[in-house]
C-alpha cells in the first residue's frame, strides 16, 4: 500500500464506522434530547436517555436518566436540568438522589400503615383523656385512707387509736396500699407525658409521609421530624410496657382490698366509712382494668409502626446510595473509556498509516 492508497483506506473505515452508528443515533427517544447529545454519542456511543425520575428542588426541575451506551461499562445514571444540560456538581446530584430516595420510600409506605399512625394519634388522645377519671379515683382512695389514718381517731392520755389501726388488724398488708396507689399515680404521670409527646410529634410525621406519598414533596427537616416521631412511639411503647406490668400488680391489690373492705364493713362505728372505702377501691380497680386493656391495645402496634417508619429512612438511604453509585460508576468509567479510545486511535494509526508506510519504504529498497 502506498501513501496515495492510505487516505482512501482511512476514509473508508470512517464511512463504515459512521454507517454502523447512524442507525442508533436515529433511534434516540424524541421526548428528550440532551444538549451534549452529539458529544456523548461520538465519544461514548450513548444511544438512549430514559427518564426514571423527575423532581423539583426550590423551583428547579431535574430529570434522573438511565443512560444506555454501546459500551456496557459506560452505562449508568445522569442528571439533567430542564434545559437538557448535564448536571456535573456532585453536591447537586447527591441532593437530587436524596430527594428521589425519600419520594420512592414514601410511595412504598402503605395507606393502611398511614391510617394506623392516625389511629395511634386518635387513640392516644382518647386514652390520655381516660387518665382523668383514674386520677379522680386515686384522689378518692387516698382521701379515705387519710380520713381513716388521721380523722377517725380517739386520743387518750397514753394512747391514740385510729380507725386505720382497726382496718389494719382486719386486713393484713393494707398498710402498703397508699404507697401502691401513689406509685400508680406516678406511673400514670410518666405515661401521660409519653402520650403528650406522641400527640406533639406524630402529626408532623404523618404530614411528611402524606406529602411524600401523595404529593412527591420532600419538606425541610423531613428526616428529623420522622425520627422524632419514631422516638415518641418508642418512648410510649416503653412506658406502656412498664405501666401494663404495674397495672396487673396494682389490680390484684385493689381487687383483694375491695373484697376485704366489704367484708369488714360491719365493724361498729366505722363500718360505713369502710364500706365507702371499698366502693372507692372498686371504682379504681374497674378504671385500672379498662385502662390496662386500652394500653395493651395501643402498645401492640407501636413497635411495628416504629419499625416501618425506620424502614422509610432505610429505603430512602438505600435508593439514594444506589443512584449515586450508578452515577459515580459512569463518571469514573468515562475517563477510562477516553483513555482506551486514545490508545485505540494510536494503534489504528500505527496499523493503517505507519506500518504500511514502513513496508512501502522497505520494498523500495
Amino acid at each position: 500500500m502506498n501513501k496515495k492508497n492510505t487516505i482512501p483506506t482511512v476514509f473508508l473505515l470512517f464511512l463504515i464506522l459512521q454507517s454502523l452508528l447512524i442507525p442508533a443515533h436515529a433511534q434516540l427517544p424524541t421526548d428528550f434530547i440532551p444538549s451534549n447529545i452529539d458529544t456523548n454519542f461520538v465519544k461514548y456511543l450513548d444511544y438512549e436517555w430514559r427518564t426514571i425520575h423527575s423532581i423539583n428542588i426550590q423551583g428547579k426541575h431535574y430529570d434522573v436518566k438511565q443512560v444506555s451506551s454501546y459500551i456496557p461499562f459506560v452505562n449508568g445514571i445522569e442528571v439533567y436540568d430542564n434545559r437538557g444540560n448535564q448536571v456535573t456538581s456532585t453536591s447537586t446530584v447527591q441532593q437530587v438522589f436524596e430527594i428521589v430516595g425519600w419520594i420512592e420510600a414514601g410511595k412504598r409506605y402503605s395507606s393502611s400503615d398511614l391510617n394506623t399512625l392516625k389511629n395511634i394519634l386518635t387513640f392516644s388522645n382518647e386514652i390520655n383523656a381516660a387518665i382523668a377519671p383514674i386520677n379522680s379515683d386515686i384522689s378518692s382512695v387516698l382521701g379515705v385512707v387519710d380520713t381513716l389514718q388521721n380523722d377517725l381517731c380517739i386520743d387518750l392520755i397514753v394512747y391514740r387509736g385510729c380507725a386505720w389501726d382497726l382496718v389494719e388488724s382486719q386486713i393484713p398488708g393494707i398498710s402498703i396500699i397508699a404507697g401502691v396507689v401513689r406509685e400508680l399515680n406516678n406511673e400514670l404521670t410518666d405515661w401521660n407525658k409519653a402520650t403528650l409527646l406522641v400527640l406533639q410529634e406524630l402529626p408532623s410525621t404523618i404530614r411528611n409521609i402524606e406529602d411524600l406519598k401523595f404529593n412527591q414533596q420532600v419538606n425541610i427537616g423531613l428526616e428529623r421530624e420522622i425520627r422524632d416521631g419514631i422516638s415518641a412511639l418508642d418512648n410510649l411503647k416503653r412506658q406502656s410496657n412498664e405501666l401494663t406490668s404495674g397495672l396487673w400488680d396494682i389490680s390484684g391489690y385493689l381487687r383483694a382490698i375491695e373484697t376485704t373492705l366489704y367484708d369488714a364493713s360491719d365493724l361498729p362505728l366505722i363500718g360505713n366509712t369502710i364500706y365507702n372505702a371499698g366502693v372507692y377501691f372498686g371504682n379504681l380497680n374497674s378504671e385500672v382494668a379498662d385502662f390496662r386493656n386500652d394500653v395493651n391495645q395501643v402498645s401492640s402496634i407501636l413497635s411495628s409502626q416504629s419499625q416501618k417508619l425506620n424502614q422509610i429512612i432505610f429505603d430512602a438511604d438505600n435508593k439514594a446510595n444506589e443512584l449515586f453509585g450508578s452515577w459515580n460508576a459512569r463518571q469514573n468509567a468515562l475517563p477510562f473509556w477516553n483513555m482506551m479510545v486514545m490508545i485505540g486511535g494510536l494503534v489504528l494509526l500505527i496499523l493503517v498509516i505507519v506500518i504500511p508506510i514502513a513496508a512501502a519504504r522497505k520494498r523500495r529498497r
